[in-house]
């Protein structure tokens, strides 16, 4: 356990007086962990082992930043023993002090049920609580369960305002599940061009998924004008971040020449790339193709044969009539 003893992490902000005299002592730290997520490095990154001591010290000053980085580093086992429990109670401690990242990190602890008992509604309850101090990832969230039904009573409209809030803070995510309620009117008037304009906000963030759902409104021109090329594009984009439907669609822009030159061969491999990534239809379609090209192979000898080429007749019996 690193030489510390973790109860005198939590006895050191039991109250809150005590809690809010340590922050402003912490907040002068030069205390890597004090800041939200400083390191962005690999988790077996060596640095990580310096990482958890700043955090220990940094807990031990009051950070409730600090308090919930612990929490991730136990969570996701870096730089220590990977421990849901350990993790959860870091989070409980910053949630209970309201604090909308500790109470939005709990409320996915509750989602999956990773050291705790699976509860939606108490997922949804925390995520509500960090939703309404503007927490963007928590409205994201408590959106997605409304529109699922998920430990709350299915709500389409709530949804949608909830993406809202989430999407006015460049929330990716959220832009492209709000581009697919616009996409498909639910929960709000159907409006493609809204939807379009949702889908190039993500797009533009490199979000795959707003990427090929873009590349789709742009290849059957819907809230934009059609243009194949641009599709594409797009597809390519998401294809290259490992969207199986976009390099099954790719496949199929290839197959019938559109915003690309006419190819087969082009064709087979992005179904073949879609198949190794898990699309259910890709083999098959690759099957039909090479079945295709063996039956018009097939035919084109027939033809040659009734041209009088001097072959037997019988020679061609696999020819239909």
């Amino acid at each position: 356990m690193k030489g510390w003893h973790k109860n005198s992490l939590i006895a050191i902000a039991i109250s809150i007086g005590g809690y809010l005299a340590l922050t402003s002592v912490a907040n002068q730290l030069r205390n890597p962990c004090t800041e939200e997520w400083p390191y962005n490095i690999e988790p077996k990154d060596e640095r990580y082992a310096s990482f958890f001591d700043d955090c220990v010290s940094a807990v031990e000053a009051g950070s409730m930043d600090a308090t919930i980085n612990l929490g991730i580093l136990y969570s996701g086992g870096i730089g220590v023993q990977k421990d849901y429990t350990e993790g959860a109670m870091f989070f409980r401690h910053a949630a209970e002090f309201n604090v909308p990242r500790g109470q939005f990190e709990l409320g996915e602890l509750y989602w999956k049920g990773l050291g705790v008992e699976q509860n939606y509604a108490e997922a949804a309850r925390l995520y509500k609580l960090a939703a309404e101090q503007d927490y963007a990832a928590a409205q994201y969230n408590l959106g997605y369960m409304y529109r699922k039904g998920l430990g709350v009573e299915q709500n389409y409209a709530e949804a949608v305002r909830l993406y809202k809030l989430a999407a006015e803070q460049d929330h990716a995510v959220a832009q492209n599940n709000l581009g697919y309620m616009y996409q498909e009117g639910l929960g709000v008037e159907q409006n493609y061009a809204e939807a379009v304009r949702l889908y190039k906000l993500a797009a533009e963030q490199d979000h795959a998924v707003a990427q090929n759902n873009l590349g789709f409104m742009y290849r059957d021109g819907l809230g934009v004008e059609q243009d194949y090329a641009e599709a594409v594009r797009l597809y390519k984009l998401a294809a290259d971040q490992g969207v199986a439907g976009a390099k099954f669609t790719l496949g199929e822009m290839y197959y019938n020449g559109h915003g690309v030159p006419k190819s087969t061969n082009d064709a087979i491999r992005w179904f073949k790339l879609a198949a190794d990534a898990g699309h259910n239809s890709a083999a098959r379609r690759v099957d039909t193709i090479l079945r295709n090209q063996v039956f018009y192979r097939g035919a084109n000898r027939c033809n040659q044969f009734r041209g009088g080429s001097g072959i037997s007749r019988r020679s061609s019996a696999t020819c239909f009539d």
